[in-house]
Order: C-alpha cells, then sequence, then structure tokens
C-alpha cells in the first residue's frame, strides 16, 4: 500500500480513467500535511487512525486498521480505508492510505511529522463517477483534528504526477489558490497547469471510466488521426537501401 513510495503504491495497479472536460488522467490523490514549526503531538496520529476506522461511513467489511510489520514498511504505520458505492449510475470502490512518509534515517524524526494521503478510484461497472467521498472525509478528519489541537498549525501540499510518472514538486493549497481552475506545478523538464480536479477533490462528481476503455480508446483515435495501421520494412535489391 506505501511501496515502492506512498504516493505510487502498486497496489493503486486498476486505478480508474478521471475526465474533466476534454481532458483525462489517472483517478489519483495525493495530499502531505506538513507540521510548522513544531511536531505532531504525542499520540495524534494514532488517535487519528482510531477515528478513521471506528468511522461509521467506512466498509468494515475491509482491512480498515492497520499497524504492518517494519519488514513490510520500515518504521511506518498506517491506515488503509476503502469504500463501495454507487456514483454516476456505476458502482465504484474508492481507496485512502494514511501513513506517515518515510525519509532516510537522519531525516526520520523530521519525516514522522508528514502525514500523507494516497487515494484513488477504481470502477466495477462500465460506466460511473466519483465525488471523492472517502478521501475528503480523511482530509476533514485531519484538519478538523488539528484545529481542536492547541498550537498545532499543519500545511497542506498537493502533489501531481504526469502521465509518465514524474513527480512534480509539491504545490502548497491555500485559501487564495484552492479555488482556482488551473494549478501551476514545477516537473523537472519545466512549469505545467493541471486542471484542479486532477489533484483535489471536486466540488462535484466527476465520470470515470475503465484504464482499458480509455487505452483501447487512445489507440483508435491515433490511428485515424495519422492514418498508419503497418509499417513494412524491406530490402531494395538495387541500392541495398533498406525503407
Amino acid at each position: 500500500y506505501v511501496t515502492p513510495d506512498w504516493w505510487r503504491p502498486s497496489k493503486a495497479a486498476a486505478v480508474a480513467v478521471v475526465h474533466v472536460q476534454n481532458e483525462t488522467h489517472r483517478a489519483e490523490m495525493r495530499i502531505m500535511y506538513k507540521v510548522l514549526g513544531g511536531r505532531l503531538p504525542f499520540g495524534f496520529f494514532s488517535e487519528l487512525q482510531v477515528r478513521l476506522a471506528q468511522s461509521e461511513c467506512l466498509d468494515q467489511g475491509e482491512e480498515l486498521h492497520f499497524a504492518p510489520e517494519a519488514t513490510a514498511v520500515d518504521r511506518v504505520s498506517g491506515s488503509v480505508l476503502s469504500e463501495a458505492y454507487i456514483c454516476g449510475e456505476g458502482v465504484v470502490r474508492e481507496w485512502a492510505i494514511l501513513s506517515q512518509e518515510h525519509a532516510g534515517e537522519a531525516e526520520t524524526d523530521e519525516a514522522s511529522n508528514n502525514l500523507c494521503i494516497m487515494g484513488w478510484t477504481e470502477l466495477s461497472s462500465l460506466q460511473g463517477a466519483t465525488d471523492w467521498r472517502l478521501f475528503r472525509r480523511v482530509l476533514q478528519a485531519i484538519e478538523g483534528m488539528a484545529q481542536q489541537t492547541l498550537g498545532l498549525s499543519l500545511r497542506k501540499m498537493a502533489f501531481y504526477v504526469d502521465a509518465s510518472g514524474s513527480l512534480a514538486k509539491p504545490l502548497e493549497i491555500t485559501r487564495q489558490n484552492e479555488a482556482r481552475q488551473i494549478l501551476t506545478f514545477a516537473l523537472e523538464r519545466g512549469k505545467t497547469d493541471v486542471c484542479r480536479d486532477f489533484v483535489l477533490p471536486s466540488l462535484t462528481e466527476t465520470r470515470l471510466s475503465r484504464p482499458e476503455q480509455f487505452s483501447h480508446k487512445s489507440a483508435s483515435s491515433l490511428r485515424q488521426r495519422h492514418g498508419v495501421d503497418v509499417f513494412v520494412a524491406k530490402n531494395i535489391d538495387d541500392h541495398q537501401i533498406d525503407v
């Protein structure tokens, strides 16, 4: 659930494709909360896990609360949350993984103050949508506990991963930019504009499709656009040139 990295878990292999206007992206969300000027209070993370595990909104048939062995996730504990629901006339299953960022040994204390939330949605039917209800509840639980904790201040950071799997630099989410339709992230190759609904839960339902449906459609569009179905290599005897 948090390997090889918390922001790209191998468990999220069947993630759906989300459609926003004419753009598409993997139906994933990544948020990190960093503590400003201090540390997480003792027991904060454990209490947060308990609150999420006891939430009536979750599918109690799933393994909602766990503390993985150190051999699986070195010095990291977390919660695996899952909920299935009907949205957009389809059946979807939403996942949310709460963990603490793991860094090098010298940075472990600092990393332990970072709350990481990785969420994604899978589509069980041919069509559907998501309103990110589970992911939104996890964020609300963290922010609600932070408001009740005297002297605790959290910085909210959004993460974006492009189609090639490259991770952009985290973007701080503030009251000023949270409502913007377009957010700008910095990748190694330069800055890129990203639709807000690809990195933050949408205020409305967003349409989903299965990844294989999107792949087939994209391949068909490429063939129609370029008009190339096959490339044949042959040898010209007179000039010995391959074309």
